[in-house]
């Protein structure tokens, strides 16, 4: 969410296809034994906030200042990409806590307690952020950490209301603006940094519809 692109958003995938008929107790394809099942989630939920410790540490400046608080507002002419970089927060949050239930789903817990662990995982990824920030050039961002926390909130709804699932999900699209490519561009192989190219959607898919849910394609 600064002009050299924030790295908060780099977690916003190329191709914004999540699974959104994630069903409420859907069958594991793989389930683990309840052993390893133990051993993993623990190391599953924290390795995505120690990779970011480690990045903001010896990458982004984390620890080389004091903890300061930054008020960057919303969708104004005066904030920083005009609040686009709030809606890629809100994106990049409701594509990991996806992501993260996925996983565990995938590790033998049950649809719910998968969402759960989506949910905790994301949030202590999305704190850690924000607290790192608070030590580094950025700032602790209030804003950030709310957007934060809509897109887990509507990637947890999502999740358990199968009903919304199949009509509605959120989508991503990024095609390269001209400015992107310039050798001038200090970003160019930041793709989150190219706010212009950015699409977000509230997809009205046609799952919704039973008589139309066979055919190829409605899911999406």
């Amino acid at each position: 969410h600064r002009a050299d692109g924030h790295h908060a958003a780099r977690f916003l995938p190329l191709a914004a296809q999540v699974t959104d008929t994630y069903e409420i107790e859907a069958p594991s394809p793989w389930r683990a034994s309840r052993q390893t099942r133990e051993v993993l989630t623990p190391l599953v939920s924290l390795l995505p906030s120690a990779v970011i410790l480690s990045e903001g540490l010896f990458v982004w400046g984390w620890g080389e200042r004091p903890f300061t608080v930054k008020s960057e507002g919303w969708f104004g002419g005066n904030t920083y990409a005009g609040g686009a970089d709030k809606l890629g927060h809100l994106y990049s949050f409701y594509f990991q806590t996806k992501f993260y239930s996925w996983t565990m789903h995938n590790l033998g817990w049950s649809s719910k307690e998968a969402a759960f662990y989506g949910v905790l995982t994301a949030g202590a990824v999305g704190l850690s952020l924000e607290l790192g920030d608070g030590f580094g050039p950025f700032g602790f961002s209030f804003e950030d950490l709310a957007a934060d926390a809509v897109g887990i909130f509507l990637a947890s709804f999502h999740a358990n209301n199968e009903t919304f699932s199949r009509f509605f999900a959120l989508r991503w699209q990024f095609w390269p603006t001209r400015e992107y490519y310039s050798a001038s561009n200090p970003n160019r192989f930041d793709i989150t940094s190219d706010y212009n190219g950015q699409t977000f959607y509230l997809s009205f898919k046609a799952d919704g519809f039973e008589s139309l849910r066979e055919r190829w394609g409605a899911k999406y």
